[in-house]
């Protein structure tokens, strides 16, 4: 088994099925492949994301943005009105109670995405979700409480609520904030209480099929993930265990691994053996977004993961856009002693450095009227944590867009003394999110107070060297001496 051509081939797949779903909707099968896809997207990138090389974390970060992006483009195209249709026709139960569990899985997957900052969620998209799940549960119970219906669709009416359950607590995880005028901003902590309500109660119903199955039962194990994550947010009123089972299907091998890692758990060397076995290039289709994820979970613990995957980067000379945005790097002098002005910047915040820096690129003689206005207006942005760079600034270069983003870090920031310096962990995210958003027009400039760590800057000249990627630092006494040169630093005096 060649572990690259498996995940080379895998990640193919799925940009060759989003073509193929550009200007349609999936359904059935075809749309719970991009819901496995994201989900097992999802968790690679949170749980496997810094063992990986960065081209594979950045070409997987990509795949699972373009995923989510599609999943919200279909979601909105309906509002999730099919989750109030379920018993709307008997002969259509079935189709019907399988593209509701997969919408609901949608929506899971964007607000887990927007919990780790990796995709977006509509607002209105989720309101719709809110409002019309619960008929949706409301419609799987009665399924599982009515003789007339079999065995086979009661166990799909249960996977149905869990998967809205999943849904709903990923909502409460996400923290996410509607927007509201300040005189209704009490609304918020009401919609997350009225979920939390419909949680409990769902689970007070819902535990008892659940601890009390067989567990030859398919849904047991995932219904004990979904109790398990309720229990880590305090509305489930116990832990439960997942029973791990070695099976002769490699989906459902691959489906037990992926309980045990949402509940925080190692994979037993057993099950990582059994699916080692069986995955090879003859992987059926249905599986193949869950390759990559499993090729992360067989792959030696504590090795750099490395799958020679090839990201959307764009080839942009970052000597033009330097020159465009900050042409007075190429007249900046040579100071001969910069401490003093290094200990005032260093104790500026976020918002004094945004300001500074902005201030700079408005004097550039190449910058248009509508990207000054732009520039202005970023620099009167605040930190929300979703923001995809502290400065994002698109521009024209040689009649191209270039997306100039500038991820900002103080030394307040880095904190301790002012030889300390910037660790790669601190900022590679914000190197990966304008590459990751924007692929082949966007253009890094990162600007640091500090100095980069060896690590750091070995990392950011092994991306320009190997790969090509459009990064430049401005850092430490650089970035001081272009604050200086455009008399940004106030004398001691002053």
């Amino acid at each position: 088994m060649n572990k690259g051509d498996l995940m080379i081939g895998s990640i193919d797949d799925l940009y060759s099925q989003l073509d193929r779903y550009n200007y349609e909707e999936p359904h059935g099968p075809a749309k719970k492949y991009f819901v496995d896809a994201c989900i097992s997207l999802d968790l690679l990138c949170n749980i496997y994301g810094e063992l990986l090389e960065l081209n594979d974390r950045l070409a997987l970060e990509q795949a699972y943005r373009d995923v989510s992006d599609a999943l919200n483009r279909w979601d909105y195209a309906r509002f999730f009105y099919k989750l109030t249709k379920i018993l709307s026709d008997e002969n259509k139960i079935e189709w019907n109670l399988r593209e509701g569990q997969f919408d609901c899985l949608s929506m899971a997957s964007l607000l887990r995405g927007h919990i780790s900052k990796t995709t977006d969620v509509n607002s209105s998209l989720l309101d719709s979700f809110l409002e019309r799940a619960p008929k949706y549960v409301d419609s799987c119970f009665y399924i599982w409480d009515n003789e007339k219906y079999d065995e086979s669709l009661k166990a799909l009416s249960i996977y149905g609520l869990l998967s809205a359950l999943s849904a709903y607590i990923s909502y409460i995880k996400s923290d996410f904030k509607f927007y509201f005028p300040p005189e209704k901003e009490d609304l918020n902590p009401k919609i997350r209480a009225n979920a939390k309500s419909h949680i409990t109660k769902w689970i007070d119903k819902l535990k008892p099929l659940i601890v009390n199955s067989s567990n030859e039962k398919a849904y047991v194990n995932y219904g004990k993930t979904i109790l398990h994550e309720a229990y880590k947010i305090g509305l489930a009123p116990n832990d439960v265990e997942i029973d791990i089972q070695i099976r002769k299907d490699l989906d459902k091998d691959i489906w037990c691994a992926i309980n045990i890692l949402k509940t925080s758990k190692s994979i037993p060397n057993e099950l990582i053996k059994s699916i080692m076995d069986k995955l090879d290039e003859r992987v059926p289709w249905y599986i193949k977004p869950r390759v990559p994820l499993a090729l992360c979970m067989i792959s030696e613990e504590g090795d750099k993961f490395n799958f020679n995957l090839v990201p959307k980067v764009g080839s942009i000379d970052v000597n033009k856009v330097i020159n465009y945005v900050f042409p007075s790097m190429q007249n900046i002098p040579s100071y001969d002693d910069l401490d003093t002005e290094s200990e005032i910047v260093d104790s500026w915040n976020d918002e004094k450095l945004q300001h500074e820096i902005c201030e700079i690129v408005k004097e550039s003689p190449f910058l248009s009227d509508d990207e000054k206005r732009e520039v202005t207006l970023e620099s009167k942005k605040r930190d929300s944590g979703y923001e995809i760079a502290d400065i994002v600034i698109p521009i024209k270069i040689d009649q191209k867009t270039v997306v100039v983003c500038i991820p900002l870090k103080t030394g307040k920031e880095v904190g301790g003394p002012r030889n300390k310096t910037l660790p790669t962990k601190m900022v590679v995210h914000q190197i990966l999110r304008p590459l990751q958003h924007y692929k082949e027009k966007a253009c890094v400039i990162l600007i640091s107070v500090r100095f980069s760590s060896q690590d750091l800057a070995n990392t950011i000249q092994k991306a320009k060297t190997l790969w090509n990627w459009p990064i430049v630092r401005i850092e430490g006494n650089l970035l001081i001496s272009l604050l200086k040169y455009h008399s940004k630093i106030p004398s001691p005096s002053s």
